[in-house]
């Protein structure tokens, strides 16, 4: 095979690369919609590092296992993420702080969401 060739070969691949990841995300994407409880508008109670405070959601994003920090891996389940802006206690408005719930890394207990604190220890292993 020529260089030429090789190199028309690389291009396609290359392409088809760029579809699948596309394609990935997008299902990713509809995964986590499907997933999430919650929905954009939605009033959450947060409790983080034992700090509480309330939010409103403004996205839903999918969320991936450390596993995936680099390339997609088959079998692997997609969670949800959904961040937005804090309401401030005094006033009830919605304030300039955010926030974010990660399904991966949160649970549900007594109608609040629990944070729990993740390092960079845990990516290190796919680094």
């Amino acid at each position: 095979m020529t260089i030429e060739e090789l190199k028309l070969k690389l291009d396609d691949a290359k392409h088809r690369f760029l579809i699948a990841r596309e394609e990935i995300e997008s299902l990713r994407q509809d995964i986590a919609e499907s997933l999430c409880p919650l929905k954009v508008g939605d009033t959450v109670s947060i409790v983080d590092n034992g700090k509480e405070y309330d939010g409103v959601v403004e996205y839903i994003n999918p969320a991936t296992p450390p596993c995936e920090f680099l390339n997609p891996v088959a079998g692997v389940d997609t969670g949800w993420v959904v961040g937005g802006h804090r309401i401030n206690k005094g006033t009830g408005e919605v304030g300039k702080w955010f926030f974010g719930i990660n399904s991966l890394e949160s649970k549900l207990v007594n109608g609040q969401w629990v944070l729990k604190k993740q390092g960079i220890e845990k990516f290190l292993p796919f680094i």
